[in-house]
Order: C-alpha cells, then sequence, then structure tokens
C-alpha cells in the first residue's frame, strides 16, 4: 500500500531530479541507455541505429516521453490513485501494440531508479528508494492489467 509518506518521498525526489539543468534530456538518456545495458534485444522494439542512440531523434523523442509519462504519473499520486490506475491501465494496452512485454516492466523499473540514484546521488535515500519501489509496484500491476 502506498501511504502517504510515500508519496511525499517519490515527488520531494522527483522534484529534485527536475530542479537539475537538462533533467528531461538526462533521464531520458540515463533511463534507456541502461534498459539496453541491462537487455540489448530491447533495442530491436525502437528500431534505433545500434551506432549511438543518444543521437537518434526518435529515441530522443522517446526518451523525453518517458520522462513526460513519469511526471504525469507522479502528479497523479495521492490519496485516491483511481485516476492513475487508469491511465496505467491505458498506457499497457497501447504498449502491446509496440511489442512490448510484461517481463520488460520491471526493467524499466530499474533503469529508472538508476537515473534516480545517479542523478540525484546522496539525495536519493533509501527510503525514497523503498518508496519508488512501492509506487513502481503499482504501476507494473496496473500496466499488466492493461496488457492482458
Amino acid at each position: 500500500m502506498i501511504g502517504y509518506e510515500d508519496v511525499m518521498n517519490v515527488v520531494t525526489s522527483w522534484d529534485l531530479l527536475k530542479a537539475q539543468p537538462n533533467f528531461r534530456e538526462t533521464a531520458g538518456e540515463l533511463i534507456f541507455v541502461r534498459i539496453f545495458e541491462f537487455d540489448t534485444d530491447l533495442m530491436k522494439l525502437f528500431k534505433f541505429d545500434k551506432a549511438d542512440v543518444r543521437a537518434n531523434a526518435k529515441f530522443r523523442a522517446h526518451a523525453d516521453s518517458m520522462v513526460d509519462m513519469m511526471d504525469m504519473a507522479v502528479s497523479l499520486l495521492g490519496p485516491d490513485l483511481d485516476p492513475l490506475a487508469e491511465d496505467l491501465l491505458d498506457l499497457g494496452k497501447r504498449h502491446i501494440a509496440y511489442g512490448v512485454q510484461m517481463e520488460y516492466l520491471p526493467i524499466m523499473e530499474r533503469a529508472v531508479l538508476h537515473a534516480m540514484e545517479e542523478m540525484l546521488q546522496k539525495n536519493f535515500t533509501s527510503k525514497d528508494r523503498k518508496s519508488w519501489e512501492l509506487v513502481f509496484h503499482f504501476m507494473i500491476t496496473n500496466m499488466i492489467k492493461g496488457m492482458r
């Protein structure tokens, strides 16, 4: 269960991330480069040139879109999680058409947490990480429901 303290930890750490210069571009790049490090086969889903994905306009657009999605999810955290759950169900449905498999979603979680740790360093505490893990469990569970 996501509690008030968890929401505050996630929102506060996300706000710290957003305060960094070029946060959107940096976070998006860190997330997707890490995803491709975790599973190189995932690059095939995006049809990016393996030479340097960072220079690819499609990569940039998708990475920015991922960060925007995270921003939307964080903004919907609160006592009533139904609106976020509905958006995540829809997001899961849409990702079926892209060839995304349910087992890819935990890779996304690991990559986002890596980006948070990399960008926030000591400002990303163990409590923040636990709270993000709870939020990701909620997000992934609802995206999987949408994929079924």
